[in-house]
């Protein structure tokens, strides 16, 4: 073949590979963004985690220290990777700012898939189509990435990390296994249970490429490490408190293997709950069975190896949420593609069939996930126009209440007392887990909403967390504002 030939037939295979890498992007961001516009809108309200986080950050922003000023309940990553969007709060107002994080996250969740589109375009287009395309339309993953949760930018640094250390290649430059272990610490201070991943790949990189690139591995890490932690070096003793121990003792929230299982294969929880359980063994063999043909991929063996820690840490975790499957997404998407990898080099005719199935369970996916609305409006307005008219400190049983009403940043400069997580308290007080029948709980949490001049009682914890005295204590506060089920009222004083 002359050599202009050959030079377009190399710049019709790399455009073929950048439109597929671009149209797993679009794919994934929209199948984030459609369900949010066509729910709650990008100002509606957000799941509780996410909003404590804002507010963590938008506290930090304004002076005050997690851990040593406010409970956190999570490693500090996530505070500081939302530093932006806090400074930007103060420019533009926490609402908006608080929209351009989830629009942020979607675009971070976007981009891991279509990284590892990129990781897996050397085993074949179909490859790369599977495990970015499963990424883009796995619900956990989604979820997480439709507004600021711990798992989003976890999954990308692992993927980032994957990128740096080029695993199908023998040998790596010592800065890349240095980033890697960067960007693992980064991952692991932003979802604690990023230490087990952050683990086994060094036994991986001193096991494959020898002592040296395991030291700068661990190099990288502490680096990171160091550079995280020290603006909470004053809170250092309560964060180990709150943020590894109060964890590790959460209680367990009852789920059974085999619904951890549907969930896993990418079934939300009340589809998984409904499944017969022979059914989901059947389906998790399958899974096993296809992610076991990574093995025979030098690289496959890797993404298999993160994919069974993964998937450990989640059947032994004590408790499970929704959100949870997510942290096993990246390394199902690499495997699945490592593996069809694998199965399609047997044969084109192979390779043909397997790509148009690969192709259909993504749109199916995308369907599934683009027609369901998510999400709740939030009636920011009338909440808005509520609170202005009251001078002092507002309190709430829910931080989005004082993001979306723009109120949080005035309250802070104020002097106000910050909790931006008071359904976390029943992790680090004594006594029952059950917080209606901890007596504790109950008085962290009284003293707190009765410490202001109004509190706004909406979702967070109301009114199933409260005891029956306490209950109809609220309920005897005047209510001196209301939008929809959001009532205004003043506590007592």
């Amino acid at each position: 073949m002359a050599k202009p030939e050959v030079r377009r037939s190399l710049a019709r295979i790399a455009a073929a590979d950048a439109l597929l890498v671009v149209g797993v992007f679009v794919l994934a961001f929209a199948v984030r963004l459609v369900p949010v516009l066509a729910g709650g809108g990008l100002v509606g309200a957000t799941n509780y985690d996410p909003s404590v986080y804002y507010a963590s950050a938008v506290g930090f922003f304004e002076g005050r220290l997690p851990y040593r000023d406010f409970l956190l309940l999570h490693p500090p990553g996530i505070v500081l990777l939302l530093q932006p969007f806090a400074a930007l709060g103060a420019w533009l107002g926490d609402p908006w700012a608080l929209a351009s994080s989830r629009v942020a996250f979607m675009a971070l969740g976007a981009l891991t898939a279509a990284l590892i589109c990129v990781l897996l375009l050397r085993g074949g287009r179909a490859a790369a189509l599977a495990g970015g395309g499963l990424y883009a339309v796995y619900p956990a993953a989604a979820h997480v990435e439709r507004a600021p949760w711990l798992e989003a930018p976890a999954s990308f640094m692992l993927v980032l990390a994957m990128v740096a250390l080029r695993p199908a290649d023998e040998s790596v430059r010592p800065w890349r296994t240095a980033a890697a272990g960067a960007l693992l610490s980064l991952a692991m201070l932003t979802k604690l249970w990023g230490v087990a991943l952050l683990g086994i790949i060094l036994c991986w990189v001193l096991l494959t490429r020898g002592i040296r690139p395991a030291l700068s591995y661990l190099v990288g890490a502490v680096g990171a490490g160091v550079v995280v932690l020290l603006p909470f070096w004053a809170g250092w003793a309560q964060l180990w408190t709150d943020a590894v121990t109060a964890q590790v003792a959460r209680p367990s929230v009852r789920a059974s293997a085999l619904l951890r299982i549907g969930t896993l294969l990418g079934l939300d929880q009340g589809d998984a709950a409904r499944l017969p359980g022979a059914l989901t063994v059947l389906l998790a063999g399958g899974a096993v069975a296809l992610a076991l043909v990574a093995v025979r991929s030098r690289v496959g063996r890797l993404y298999l190896l993160l994919l069974a820690t993964t998937v450990a840490t989640l059947l032994l975790v004590a408790a499970w949420y929704p959100n949870y499957p997510a942290f096993a997404a990246a390394p199902l998407a690499l495997t699945v593609g490592s593996s069809v990898s694998v199965i399609c080099s047997q044969q084109r005719r192979i390779a043909r069939v397997g790509a148009a199935l690969v192709a259909l369970l993504v749109a199916l996916g995308a369907i599934r996930q683009i027609v369901t609305p998510t999400g709740y409006s939030f009636p920011r307005e009338e909440l808005t126009a509520g609170l202005s008219k009251r001078d002092g400190c507002v309190t709430t049983d829910h931080p989005i209440a004082l993001v979306l009403t723009d109120r949080l940043r005035h309250d802070l400069r104020n002097g106000c007392r910050l909790v931006v997580d008071l359904s976390g308290y029943i992790h680090v007080v004594p006594g029952s887990d059950r917080r209606s029948d901890n007596p504790e709980f109950q008085t962290v949490m009284m003293d707190y909403l009765g410490s202001g001049h109004t509190t706004v009682v909406m979702s967070g914890i109301w009114p199933g967390d409260f005891s029956r005295a306490n209950r109809e204590l609220v309920e005897s506060w005047p209510m001196v504002g209301a939008a929809g089920d959001i009532k205004i009222r003043e506590p007592d004083g």
